[in-house]
Formats: structure tokens, C-alpha cells, sequence
């Protein structure tokens, strides 16, 4: 390689083609001062990137066009009510606040538990009794020690934790799940992947319903978070001689996004899911909107004088 003291022969345009001599120093700095002039720096390349139309540039941060909360391959299956569950990711995108730069978090693996407070446990407290956690993804300054943070549901469940007890040293966080808790604080059994929460047990919205005659507003409380942004439902009719029933859930009083069955009640059975009783006619209406949180329309006509009622449960849901 040239040293710096190397010499290199210059012939002068601009002297009669006159020889001259420059060292190789001189000359890198030339280039230097001729390239800065043609060439865009870009500060701290790992998280910029640089876009060029026609003459003009822009800088943009990369993790500005990443979407914080945004997962990939996300599950956590809990087979059994528990208070401890690992949720795993193929990506997670982390970030301080919405619209902040973002950190990818790959091959994400975190185990939860409930039971403990801080950085894989709780925020503080012990978790809320038949009620729902918010689960995020926590990670401190850059991506680093990536960790698993839960607080009650209705302290936090946006895209990014709102609450005041992130563990020391985290400033970044992202929502994985918002999962139903049982009477002893416990996380109930199902399957939490993507932006989806499947149960196990089938929460009753009601159950023996003969008649509803328009679209009427049910309370969801028991059944699905504050920031759930659709449900999904079985329904069915249970009798004793026969009958029929109709059953129909939306969004609101005017229909949005309804979904309905008929079913004629017969002999034939369905066997037992989620703990709902055996039923004729079953159905399920899928990811039906919901427009007043933690609310459902419902309409529902059953031919309660051949014995038929209608019943309604909730599945699982989305945020």
C-alpha cells in the first residue's frame, strides 16, 4: 500500500504541462475534499437511510417507517389456566412512543409471570382477578435486554405501555396481547397469536334467550377488553321438543357488519365446546365489529312455544 511520503508525477495544464511531484497524503486529501462536495453523509447509517429525486435528498429514520407494535408470527399458547406463559416472535417492532424511531427485536422469547413484579412479571401489584392483562414487549435504550412486562388492562392497552412503573433502564415497549384472567389472577386457557385472542372456554353472553325483536346493545365487560376491536361469537338453540331460532349480532343498531344463523331445533345434538351446553344449530359469526367498546347488537327470535331458546357466546377477540 502507498505511504503517505510516496511521491506521484503531476503534469500542470496550467504550466505548460510542467512535471510536478505530489505525495500520496496530498492527493487523498484532494479526493476527500472533491468527494465531500459530491457525496451526502449519512449520520449513524445503521439507523437512516437516504432517498434521492433528481437533485434533491431527504433523510428519513429508518425506524420512523417501521409500524411500533407490529409482530411477526406472534403465539403464546396456554394450554391450562396459569400465571407464567412464554410468548415467542419471529420479530417484534419496539419503540418509545407512536411515531418514535423503532427497534426490531428478532427471535423474540419471553417468559411471563404473573407472580413476580418487574421486567418478566408484573409492572406492579399482583395481576387483576377475572379481568385482562395488557402483555408488551419491553426493551431498553437501542433494543437492548429485551424483556416481557404485563399490567392490568385498564391501566394500559395501547400500542405502546401508557403506565407509570416501566422497570428501571426500559423505555421502549410494544403490545403483544391483551389475555383474560381467571378468579385466582391467573391467565385462562387459549391461544393468543397475531392481534388475536382464542379461548378455551366460551364466556356466555346470555344463554336461554327467547326473543330479542330489534337490535339491542349487550354488555360485553365480562367477555372481551376495553380496546378489543372485534369479537367472535358461537351461537346456538337448546330445546326440549323442538322449535327454531333466529340469531343475529352487529355493530350497531343499524346492522353494521351483522352476521346471523337459523337454526331448527332437533335431536341432534352438538357435542360440548368451550363449556357451552349441547346445542342444535350452531353457528359461528366471525370477527364482528365493535363500534361501543366492550358492547354487541343483538337481534335474536326463537319459537319459544315449541320450547327453543338461543344462546350466545363469546370465542375469542381481537385488539
Amino acid at each position: 500500500a502507498p505511504a503517505d511520503a510516496d511521491l506521484v508525477p503531476l503534469f500542470d495544464s496550467a504550466n505548460f504541462w510542467y512535471l510536478k511531484r505530489l505525495t500520496w497524503a496530498n492527493l487523498k486529501a484532494a479526493l476527500l475534499g472533491y468527494f465531500n462536495g459530491v457525496y451526502l453523509t449519512i449520520a449513524n447509517a445503521a439507523a437512516t437511510y437516504l432517498t434521492i429525486s433528481g437533485a434533491t435528498a431527504t433523510y428519513q429514520p429508518l425506524g420512523t417507517s417501521a409500524l411500533i407494535g407490529e409482530t411477526r408470527n406472534l403465539k403464546c399458547s396456554i394450554p391450562a389456566a396459569s400465571a407464567s406463559a412464554t410468548f415467542i416472535a419471529a420479530e417484534v417492532v419496539v419503540g418509545s412512543a407512536l411515531g418514535a424511531t423503532a427497534y426490531k427485536l428478532g427471535s423474540y422469547s419471553q417468559l411471563l409471570d404473573l407472580t413476580r413484579t418487574g421486567a418478566g412479571g408484573m409492572d406492579h401489584g399482583a395481576a387483576p382477578v377475572s379481568g385482562f392483562v395488557a402483555i408488551y414487549a419491553i426493551a431498553q435504550p437501542g433494543g437492548a435486554s429485551p424483556s416481557i412486562l404485563a399490567c392490568d388492562a385498564a391501566t394500559s392497552s395501547s400500542s405502546v405501555y401508557s403506565g407509570a412503573y416501566m422497570p428501571g433502564g426500559y423505555t421502549l415497549s410494544a403490545l403483544l396481547a391483551i389475555v383474560p384472567t381467571n378468579a385466582s389472577g391467573q391467565m385462562v386457557a387459549g391461544l393468543a397469536k397475531e392481534e388475536y385472542f382464542h379461548s378455551q372456554t366460551f364466556p356466555a353472553v346470555f344463554v336461554g334467550h327467547p326473543s330479542v325483536s330489534s337490535p339491542t346493545l349487550f354488555g360485553l365487560s365480562g367477555q372481551v377488553p376495553v380496546a378489543a376491536k372485534a369479537a367472535s361469537f358461537v351461537g346456538g338453540t337448546t330445546s326440549t321438543v323442538g322449535g327454531s331460532g333466529i340469531l343475529a349480532t352487529c355493530a350497531d343498531s343499524t346492522g353494521t357488519g351483522g352476521q346471523s344463523f337459523v337454526a331448527n331445533a332437533g335431536t341432534a345434538t352438538v357435542p360440548q365446546l368451550g363449556g357451552m351446553p349441547n346445542m342444535t344449530g350452531v353457528s359461528t359469526l366471525c370477527n364482528v365489529p365493535i363500534i361501543v367498546a366492550q358492547s354487541i347488537y343483538v337481534f335474536s327470535m326463537a319459537n319459544s312455544s315449541g320450547g327453543a331458546n338461543n344462546n350466545l357466546y363469546v370465542s375469542g377477540y381481537g385488539w
